[in-house]
């Protein structure tokens, strides 16, 4: 019994850990944007969220981001980020 829920603590704990490190981006609006995000070390990608949507990305390392005109940079510990009027929130 107790190794059953050691290895289901485990598993939820991998779960965790995993989300913890996505950076998630959600849209507010009734249209889809693309967010070019960049992470530290890493190769650029561009992240389309679509309206009233959610879209995530790596960023466990922290990232810069970009969307039309604005720009951000976000550190590890950033879990969401709000697009609301065609800007980052």
């Amino acid at each position: 019994m107790k190794t059953r829920v050691l290895i289901a603590s485990a598993f939820a704990l991998a779960g965790f850990v995993s989300a913890a490190q996505a950076l998630t981006f959600v849209n507010s609006d009734d249209q889809a944007y693309t967010v070019t995000v960049t992470p530290k070390g890493g190769a650029v990608q561009a992240v389309t969220v679509e309206p009233k949507g959610k879209a995530e990305a790596d960023c466990s390392a922290g990232c810069d981001i970009a969307m039309n005109a604005e720009t951000a940079s976000v550190d590890g510990k950033a879990a969401q980020i709000i697009i609301k009027d065609g800007k980052l929130v």
